[in-house]
């Protein structure tokens, strides 16, 4: 919650980052504990496969282009090699970026190894690089690359999304003061701090071979923790901050994302009431950490009927529930709209 208690004194030496009541979806009272700010979903990364480029040479000459060094000069492109970190599915790649955004670029990988793979693959933040500078990047691309054959974004109105991310930021509230239960059946991991709460949390790991062992379907973290360390500004002076990313990995034409299905439905997210925790018994504190990591079910499943409604009221009393995704997804068109990528 948006309380005292919870600011960190190191952060004053951090930028803040003003909130900005437009990018705000809920405002949220929690009692007397304060309130939660929940912002509107943005997209964290996409990742979207070209199959060809339809026009003469084009294809011969993008693989002449980044199977090569780039010179010192275009210090807006790197050639980042064959292994760089990402998947060696493709054998080249290159990182384009904006000048006003060098730490986040725009990853060209061209050239599969599988004759059958799409020929290009491009993957990028536009979240982290904004409007302004996901179009200088992709018309870097285009003056070094495309523009001798097709624009960039013609491609990509025609190419496939493989990948979607979606994030949704609290602004108020710590990882360990969320329950988020994910509604399928699947293996959770959740990793502390050096201060002994949860930092990040993995669901729905190993769902199926498309789901990431690492990342799963949904990953719930520490943002304030991670803008901190990286020394990027804080939202709401300090306070804490959460982020909860939906991985949506089902491929679907470009041309169609403004008609996806919300991925936010795969969760339910309650915040505990802090402040009316205090003072309690500390097994209810501790029953609610067990509902976050095991789920409400799991966990009555071992008491006793007369046990399982204590408990039940315990839940209900002592957490709230704050998750509304048909609230946060009425302006996904919107939201999609403002990356630039539409036509």
């Amino acid at each position: 919650m948006m309380s005292k208690k919870y600011l960190n004194p190191t952060s004053s030496d951090k930028p803040q980052q003003p909130l900005s009541d437009d990018l705000i979806s809920q405002c949220i009272d929690i009692d007397e504990g304060g309130y939660i700010q929940i912002y509107k979903p943005v997209i964290d990364k996409i990742c979207i496969l070209i199959d060809s480029v339809p026009a003469p040479g084009a294809e011969a000459f993008i693989k002449e282009y980044v199977s090569h060094p780039i010179p010192d000069e275009d210090d807006w492109m790197s050639h980042t090699g064959n292994n760089a970190g990402l998947k060696k599915y493709y054998y080249y790649a290159i990182a384009c970026k904006s000048d006003d955004a060098p730490d986040d670029p725009i990853i060209l990988q061209a050239v599969p190894k599988n004759d059958d793979a799409p020929f290009l693959r491009l993957e990028f933040s536009p979240a982290r690089l904004g409007k302004s500078n996901l179009n200088d990047a992709l018309g870097n691309l285009d003056e070094a690359i495309f523009d001798k054959f097709i624009k960039i974004k013609d491609l990509i109105a025609k190419g496939r999304v493989s990948r979607i991310d979606v994030a949704v930021d609290m602004v108020g509230v710590r990882p360990a003061d969320l329950i988020v239960n994910y509604l399928h059946p699947a293996k959770m991991h959740e990793y502390q701090g050096a201060d002994g709460w949860p930092q990040t949390s993995y669901y729905g790991l190993g769902l199926s071979f498309k789901t990431s062992k690492k990342s799963g379907d949904i990953t719930v973290y520490d943002k304030r923790h991670v803008n901190f360390h990286e020394g990027k500004p804080l939202l709401g002076d300090g306070a804490p901050h959460t982020r909860i990313e939906c991985h949506f990995r089902k491929q679907m034409k470009f041309s169609e994302l403004g008609n996806m299905a919300s991925p936010l439905g795969k969760i339910h997210v309650r915040a505990m009431r802090v402040e009316k925790l205090a003072g309690t018994p500390p097994e209810y504190r501790w029953f609610l950490e067990a509902c976050r990591s095991r789920g409400l079910a799991r966990v009555l499943d071992g008491f006793d009927q007369s046990s399982k409604m204590h408990w039940l009221g315990i839940y209900n009393a002592y957490s709230q529930d704050i998750w509304e995704p048909e609230v946060l997804w009425k302006d996904w068109l919107e939201i999609l709209q403002s990356t630039g990528l539409l036509k």
